[in-house]
């Protein structure tokens, strides 16, 4: 298991240098790992689809970062938002099974905020 895990790990990163990505670790329990590619942060977190729009909706309230636009579609919803700064903030949350989500954030269209991202998943984590 610690090989295949180690492999993982080893082939993810080289996969990332070449991508010009990084990544960014958020350890927890019940949580996985963020990763930043395509300038979004990637996590998927231990709780179900609707809890975890629940848990982004307070997330994006509790931060004062107001949601402007809210598309629900079979398998996937997508929210809009806008940060202090002006940046576009997009977090689209996808259902992989009946206990797991993904949850993908990206804030801003040209220089993104990685800071933001990260801060608004860790908001989302602390709510579910």
């Amino acid at each position: 298991m610690l090989k295949k895990l180690s492999l993982f790990v080893l082939v993810a990163g080289v996969s990332c240098m070449l991508s010009g990505c990084f990544l960014l670790v958020a350890a927890g329990a019940g949580a996985g790992t963020a990763v930043w590619m395509s300038n979004k942060v990637t996590q998927t977190f231990e709780a179900n689809f609707e809890k975890t729009t629940q848990a982004a909706d307070k997330a994006l309230s509790d931060l004062k970062l107001p949601t402007k636009k809210k598309t629900i579609e079979t398998n996937v919803v997508k929210l809009v938002s806008e940060s202090t700064q002006g940046k576009t903030i997009w977090i689209d949350i996808t259902p992989i099974s009946d206990k797991v989500t993904q949850v993908e954030v990206r804030v801003g269209a040209v220089e993104a905020d990685k800071k933001l991202a990260g801060d608004i998943l860790a908001m989302i984590k602390k709510k579910l």
